[in-house]
């Protein structure tokens, strides 16, 4: 008790009993005055080339993950989903309503076939992205069918999903899910 009663603090410094105290009270261990950080003279701004290299490249690592896979956003559905992506000009071109309703309708079997609808509008991001990778140029609606191992399977301007249903079930990795379907 009587050492802490010797510890004193100010504003900027802590004094310690080694330093206030006489030689005999002092203890073991060497407590030296510290100053606080913007008061020392040791400690200047300076610039770390190499450290500021790293912080950049960091960034510019998370960047490009991001937008690769932003790009390539139908990787999250190879071999578990057919991806059925509609490109429309509007909101409300009615090709685009006419297949949102059908898949609504036949919701149950739009499941069973394990489909994904994306649907894109032009002028997002998305639909510039996805139009170049299938070769889409033209504003018309266009209704392209990824296939689970994630090649084009369909590219059409049909909406019939009852006719996108029978090419699907045409397909030999359809005909095996339906022999092992339970239901």
């Amino acid at each position: 008790m009587r050492a802490l009663a010797g510890l004193r603090e100010t504003p900027s410094t802590f004094t310690s009993l080694a330093q206030t105290a006489p030689a005999s009270a002092a203890p073991a261990w060497n407590i030296k005055a510290q100053t606080s950080l913007r008061q020392s003279k040791q400690w200047t701004p300076s610039f770390n080339a190499h450290r500021f290299a790293y912080h950049l490249l960091t960034i510019i690592a998370l960047l490009l993950v991001c937008f690769s896979a932003r790009a390539d956003q139908l990787k999250d559905y190879l071999w578990t989903h057919r991806v059925l992506v509609t490109f429309s000009s509007d909101k409300s071109a009615p090709e685009r309503l006419s297949i949102i309703q059908q898949i609504a309708q036949h919701s149950c079997e739009f499941r069973k076939r394990d489909l994904v609808h994306i649907d894109l509008i032009a002028g997002s991001a998305a639909y510039q992205t996805l139009s170049q990778q299938f070769s889409i140029t033209d504003k018309a609606f266009r209704l392209v069918l990824v296939g689970k191992d994630g090649k084009v399977k369909l590219n059409t301007h049909n909406t019939s999903m009852k006719e996108l249903f029978t090419f699907i079930d045409a397909m030999p990795l359809r005909k095996r899910e339906v022999s092992t379907e339970k239901c």
